[in-house]
């Protein structure tokens, strides 16, 4: 008698990408904006997959609880407000431009650097998963430029990891480059869906359409809802329906 082999199906993943600005970049008041349109965003998010889940477990995939992964740099500023809104059974995985060790001297310039090491250390404690990218090949870490050429770097291997982009993004061009812009522009360049939360305006989260490199109040983009949010991600997460064949006019249709 012949045995019928029983394919696995996968678990529904879906990788998000975090990028924003440093909290030089955000007073409190925007800090507690942010964090409160994350959450709203984040729970959008869960009830779509968990609908498309219902409609695709057992079909598509397998009946596994859906692995949400949040992609994050664990910056200080917004990829940390980030991390903490982010529900508790979100997987974080870090990706950090520059070894550990090196990276860390970004958080010892502010009044504050002790305890803001000490978040580094308990994120990285808690990542299920550490990408250090290596440092470049005749480039000066210790400088600024140097270091812009590193979060260069950082920008386009994060944007390959992942289905979508939050960014949390006053709207405006970078300075240089591997800016929260040059994160934004690299993921609208390669297809990636953004979803933009703008300090000064949080209330309203967008999906980004277009953006424009020279004038910053031409990106286009929509206003998020629930709707929205589930179309984004059924286009992600579920495989595209076979066309539609046209009446076959032999037969009198």
């Amino acid at each position: 008698m012949k045995q019928t082999t029983v394919m696995p199906k996968p678990r529904m993943a879906l990788q998000i990408g975090i990028a924003g600005h440093r909290s030089n970049k955000l007073d409190r008041e925007s800090q507690m904006a942010v964090d409160h349109a994350l959450r709203r965003l984040y729970a959008m998010i869960g009830e779509a997959i968990a609908k498309i889940a219902l409609e695709t477990q057992d079909r598509i995939y397998s009946t596994a609880a859906p692995l949400i992964r949040i992609v994050s740099a664990l910056a200080e500023g917004a990829d940390r407000i980030a991390i903490t809104a982010a529900p508790a059974d979100w997987r974080l995985e870090a990706v950090l431009p520059m070894p550990r060790s090196e990276y860390a001297r970004d958080f010892l310039g502010n009044a504050a650097a002790s305890d803001s090491n000490a978040e580094f250390e308990r994120l990285l404690a808690r990542a299920a998963s550490v990408t250090e990218l290596p440092l470049l090949p005749a480039v000066d870490v210790r400088d600024d430029a140097g270091r812009a050429l590193h979060y260069h770097a950082l920008a386009a291997f994060l944007v390959r990891q992942i289905d979508l982009l939050v960014a949390v993004w006053d709207g405006q061009q970078a300075d240089g480059p591997g800016g929260t812009a040059g994160v934004v522009a690299r993921a609208c360049n390669e297809g990636r869906p953004v979803l933009w939360i703008d300090p000064k305006d949080a209330a309203m989260p967008r999906l980004l359409l277009a953006f424009d490199a020279v004038a910053p109040i031409d990106h286009r983009w929509q206003a998020l809802d629930a709707g929205v949010v589930d179309r984004l991600l059924r286009d992600i997460l579920v495989p595209p329906a076979p066309p539609v064949s046209p009446p076959d006019a032999r037969h009198g249709a």
